[in-house]
């Protein structure tokens, strides 16, 4: 993948996203603050945002810990080929 090139695995993207979302719920609500934002429209926009976070939160946390259940997959994988050549070995 050119994900993995650039050392950027799934999860970390979604985090990514998640942060932004949270920052774009931050700046309308100072916009809905000043009056630039009308609240009719916030009311839209807050739950959509809470709702993209949580759905990003999930995914990310999701996407973590497929990719440690995977490392510790292949950590125990690798264990169990030592322990066999070594048996082999002897």
């Amino acid at each position: 993948m050119p994900l993995e090139s650039l050392r950027l695995k799934p999860h970390h993207i979604a985090g990514a996203a998640c942060g932004l979302d949270a920052l774009a719920l931050l700046s309308a609500t100072g916009y809905c603050e000043t009056g630039a934002l009308p609240l009719g429209l916030y009311a839209v926009l807050a739950p959509v945002l809470l709702l993209g976070g949580v759905i990003l939160y999930q995914l990310t946390m999701r996407l973590y810990r497929d990719d440690r259940r995977r490392q510790r997959r292949a950590e125990r994988v690798s264990r169990l080929d030592k322990i066999q050549e070594r048996r082999k070995a002897q």
